[in-house]
């Protein structure tokens, strides 16, 4: 096996991060998980309705630059779990309102801060352009290595199943 050292040290560099990010979040999320039953998305998304009491799913995705669908599937889980209450908005019923339950909001203020949150600072506060470079440069790693039909799950979160059919 030729190995060509130079190369080779930013492809190490470049996976040592992914490796960082990927640990990082994995034990975050066991951390949350055990103690206060939610996923690393799902504290992120209560801590989303903390510091907006009434947002619409539609305002979470933007904040946490996911797609609605995705997040609808963490804010169903939670309002299953009771963490979260989702009620019409009183001024436009088309449009559902987020806020927290009493335990909601338990978790919200006791559970440790998430990665989640430490990423996406980290990412929103990149220069536009490195923003943009790190988009398509992931996003060739990601088509390269045949995973683009991977659905983009909130980080921790379990991808939502596929319903049946006959069921």
């Amino acid at each position: 096996m030729d190995i060509k050292l130079k190369r080779g040290q930013s492809a190490t560099r470049a996976l040592d991060a992914l490796r960082r990010l990927v640990h990082a979040l994995q034990a975050a999320s066991r951390v949350v998980d055990r103690p206060y039953g939610v996923t690393g998305a799902q504290l992120l998304v209560l801590r989303q309705v903390t510091a907006a009491p009434g947002c619409a799913l539609g305002d979470i995705a933007r904040a946490t630059l996911a797609d609605p669908s995705t997040v609808s599937v963490v804010v169903r889980r939670l309002v299953r779990a009771r963490l979260l209450r989702r009620r019409a908005d009183p001024t436009d019923a088309r449009r559902a309102v987020l806020t927290l339950t009493r335990r909601g909001a338990l978790v919200a203020r006791h559970a440790p801060p998430a990665p989640q949150e430490t990423v996406l600072a980290a990412v929103r506060a990149l220069p536009a352009a490195d923003q943009r470079a790190l988009s398509r440069l992931l996003e060739r790693v990601v088509t390269t290595a045949g995973l683009a039909a991977v659905p983009p799950t909130m980080f921790s979160e379990p991808a939502p199943r596929r319903a049946t059919r006959g069921r």
